[in-house]
This record gives C-alpha cells, structure tokens and sequence, in this order.
C-alpha cells in the first residue's frame, strides 16, 4: 500500500509518497488480532493485538517479547 500526503512549507505544496506495509491478518478471535510479516525480524514472533493494548508474542518459547495484553486474552493466545 503506498501513502501519500501533501506537506505544505513556505507555502509550497511537498508531495510526500510513503510505502506502508501491511501485515497479514493470521487469525481473529474474541476481538484479538494476530498478525505476522514474513520478512521481520528475528527472534521469530507474531504480533497480537487487543483494543488498545499491543504485544509482540515469541514463537518458539510463548513468551512475551515487548507490549503487554490483559490477563485473559494472553492466556487465550498462549493456549
């Protein structure tokens, strides 16, 4: 997906053309979304999403790795 925007300085119109990537949705359950990008980085990781609270969650260990999700839903995604 590309955005683009005008920024206007000194009263000069700067088009601004920014490639924004969207990750794939993996799955969505009980309002909790996971998403992945096959080429991030590593430790291999999945990104979780819930309201305003964000976590990236660690594959192979089940472990949060940054960001922080209530109780319950993390539990849900560890299951």
């Amino acid at each position: 997906m590309v955005e683009i925007n005008f920024v206007f300085v000194r009263n000069y119109a700067i088009l601004a053309i920014k490639e924004v990537f969207v990750m794939p949705e993996v799955s969505l359950f009980y309002g909790i979304h996971i998403t992945m990008f096959y080429s991030d980085h590593n430790p291999p990781h999945f990104h979780a999403e819930y309201a305003d609270n964000k976590a990236l969650i660690d594959i192979q260990g089940g472990f949060v790795i940054r960001g922080a999700l209530p109780a319950r839903q993390l539990k849900l995604i560890l299951a």
